[in-house]
């Protein structure tokens, strides 16, 4: 999946640069809310994935317990998701980062590109 980064790279390459300035950059934040959207729907399919093996596993230990007449520590029994809780606050801030280099960057490359045309 390709990151933020890479999708302002992408807006600032000379062909995206031609187009009208406005366009542009809403293409550009309709193509950075694609890959934010992207991110976090893998993030859910990975935290489900893993919820389920984490309860399967736990219902496995739990019957081999009660088997050998044991319980089970409570610590034992708690789930922990996988991944960064901070995740869709770091994601916002690399969302805004892109767009600022794209601001930055775009009036500089597009005077570039008027430049090197006749």
């Amino acid at each position: 999946m390709a990151g933020f980064a890479d999708v302002a790279r992408l807006a600032l390459q000379p062909s995206a640069l031609t187009l009208d300035p406005t366009f542009s950059r809403q293409l550009l934040q309709r193509d950075l809310d694609r890959t934010q959207q992207q991110g976090r729907t893998q993030r859910a399919t990975t935290a489900r994935d893993d919820r389920a093996r984490f309860n399967a596993d736990l219902r496995q230990r739990k019957n081999d317990a009660t088997r050998h007449g044991k319980t089970l520590p409570a610590r034992e029994s708690r789930y922990t998701p996988p991944g960064n809780p901070q995740q869709s606050l770091l994601d916002a801030i690399l969302k805004d980062q892109a767009l600022a280099q794209y601001d930055r960057d775009a009036p500089l490359e597009r005077e570039a590109l008027r430049a090197f045309r006749p």
